[in-house]
């Protein structure tokens, strides 16, 4: 399959190339003919008006059993509803209270989700925000675009994942967890790229420009996704991002300077933006037509297209991957599996993995070995690693070694998600989880203290102590 990270990154202007060819040429996918939902559950968030109504529409056009719109407002959730249910009756259509701002609102959700749902086979997050004023969110301290649309967005989406994975359709077919992101993400200047810390730099009031700021937001999303789908098998959940383009008639910006500005959004949309019902169809596209070929990818227009060009540049990457960090210590709190070290001691067997008597006969082996050539280090190196791990074992005399707080826990999320989504049998994901576990404890073995050979290549000589 070729995803977006295997394209050549695009350089075609936004204007007016992308837009005139997004606005005015490309051409909707609908479903085919006869496709049904039936028996099938869906969330979307913002489902109560604008394109979220509308693409909870066009899934209850397919026969779609049961819709959770996910509000901010319960009673215009239940208007919405009203609607929904006069149109199609056979469905269950149910409101719960979701507030993006907010992190307990996005956990208790997702628990409510997963205890309260016998099945869940697809969810769209489309809820967002367009602000002309800067805004902070006094719960989080974050500016209030990159909170709702980037911050809270993943961290939904990460709590959904394994209730998405373990809930999903009978016989195999994946689950379906579409992200909704916007075309203006390839015109991104992104000019706080080099902060560090990066996501704080966007809480300073001082460098607010709400286009930028809107465009980051969804930018984040590109990175996050980056990163994200090599932790998630397309066999369980196909992870995908899509852009309806620009739309009339939606409630994204919620204050509007004054009837001037109001109206020129209007008179704008009205002469360029597509109708709901073909911008919905991106999402309905997403999550009904597109397949694994769209796992990991940024839907545009209805096809996969190239990321955000920065992200394929040396320089994209380096910040790629502190956005993953910086993002997991963020939405670290919400960790599922968090464990205290006597947790783990009641949980695994008494005896290590290596055990003493093992030592012993590994020794033994050892002793008779005979060299093949002169310059055979075979005993040598099983010298060096028996000598690193009988050390840990005779100290723990029996029980668990103990493990040296991690100098780096941006990561331990990044290992929780691992666990829920990867079979540890596989060598594919013991080679995440190992890379995971790494970076977390800084490239070094929290047990042995050796340092990891492919970080040990890369660190400067005066930083090579204690490798061993």
């Amino acid at each position: 399959m070729v995803g977006s990270k295997d394209l050549e990154p695009s350089h075609a202007p936004f204007f007016p190339n992308v837009f005139f060819h997004n606005q005015f040429r490309a051409k909707p996918q609908w479903p085919a003919p006869g496709t049904s939902l039936s028996g099938k559950t869906a969330i979307i968030t913002g489902g109560n008006t604008g394109l979220g109504y509308e693409a909870g529409l066009q899934l209850l056009d397919l026969d779609l059993s049961r819709l959770i719109l996910a509000v901010r407002s319960v009673e215009k959730g239940k208007a919405a509803a009203a609607k929904l249910r006069r149109l199609h009756p056979e469905s269950t259509i149910d409101v719960w209270e979701l507030e993006m701002s907010s992190y307990p609102s996005i956990q208790a959700f997702a628990k409510r989700v997963d205890s309260q749902l016998p099945r869940l086979d697809m969810a769209i997050l489309n809820a967002g925000v367009m602000r002309f004023n800067f805004q902070v969110v006094a719960s989080t301290g974050h500016e209030e675009i990159i909170q709702v649309n980037y911050l809270s967005t993943m961290l939904l989406a990460l709590l959904l994942l394994p209730i998405l994975k373990t809930k999903r359709a009978p016989g195999g077919e994946p689950a379906r967890l579409t992200i909704i992101s916007a075309a203006l993400t390839l015109s991104a200047k992104f000019p706080n790229r080099d902060a560090t810390p990066l996501l704080p730099s966007f809480d300073d009031p001082g460098t607010f420009d709400r286009q930028e700021h809107y465009i980051s937001s969804k930018l984040l999303a590109h990175m996050f996704l980056w990163n994200l789908v090599d932790h998630v098998s397309a066999d369980d959940v196909i992870v995908n991002l899509a852009d309806p383009a620009w739309v009339k008639g939606t409630e994204l910006i919620r204050d509007p300077r004054g009837p001037a500005v109001r109206a020129a959004f209007k008179l704008f949309g009205a002469t360029t933006g597509r109708t709901p019902r073909v911008g919905a169809s991106c999402y309905v596209d997403a999550v009904v037509n597109k397949g694994k070929e769209a796992h990991g990818c940024f839907l545009m227009s209805w096809r996969v297209h190239p990321f955000a060009a920065v992200l394929y540049t040396p320089e994209g990457r380096v910040v790629t991957q502190r956005v993953w960090d910086e993002t997991l210590a963020e939405l670290g709190f919400a960790g599922k599996s968090r464990r205290t070290q006597d947790d783990l001691d009641r949980s695994l067997p008494a005896s290590p993995i290596i055990q003493p008597n093992a030592i012993d006969h590994v020794n033994n082996v050892l002793s008779e070995y005979q060299l093949i050539h002169a310059s055979d280090d075979t005993a040598k190196v099983l010298r060096a690693f028996v000598d690193h791990l009988s050390g840990p074992v005779a100290t723990a005399s029996g029980k668990q070694p103990p493990i040296t707080p991690s100098p780096n826990q941006s990561a331990a999320f990044a290992i929780e998600l691992a666990m829920t989504q990867i079979e540890g049998s596989t060598r594919g994901g013991q080679k995440l989880l190992k890379e995971a576990c790494l970076r977390r404890d800084g490239k070094r073995c929290a047990v042995s203290g050796l340092i990891d050979s492919e970080a040990y290549k890369m660190m400067p000589p005066g930083e090579r102590r204690g490798t061993g």
